[in-house]
């Protein structure tokens, strides 16, 4: 069996496959220097002028703070009606199924 370096990078369809193979190795490039941690490039999200948006904005300061703003805004007082809801809605998709298994695509949708 040969032995492999921490880091194994691999051609794969026009992109590149980075392979961690210790914990530490992992550790140090994903915790420690998040400047390793950035979204991909979309030239089409910036033709259209979307690059300021939270799911496409580039690790910084700015991602940080609007993060933050996001979760103290909008995740507070969710967390306790999001298991709720989705309990709703899984014993009415299970009900779906069960009554019209042939529907399976339609029920999941919703």
């Amino acid at each position: 069996m040969s032995k492999s370096g921490p880091l194994i990078s691999l051609p794969s369809y026009g992109a590149t496959v980075v392979v961690i193979n210790t914990i530490e190795v992992a550790v140090e490039l994903l915790e420690r220097r998040k400047i390793f941690a950035c979204r991909p490039r979309w030239p089409m999200v910036e033709l259209l002028g979307r690059q300021d948006n939270i799911g496409f904005t580039y690790y910084g300061e700015r991602l940080k703070k609007m993060r933050k703003l996001l979760h103290s805004t909008v995740f507070t007082g969710i967390s306790d009606k999001w298991g709720v809801l989705l309990d709703d809605h899984s014993a009415i998709l299970c009900r779906a199924l069960m009554e019209s298994p042939t529907t399976f695509y339609e029920a999941t949708e919703r």
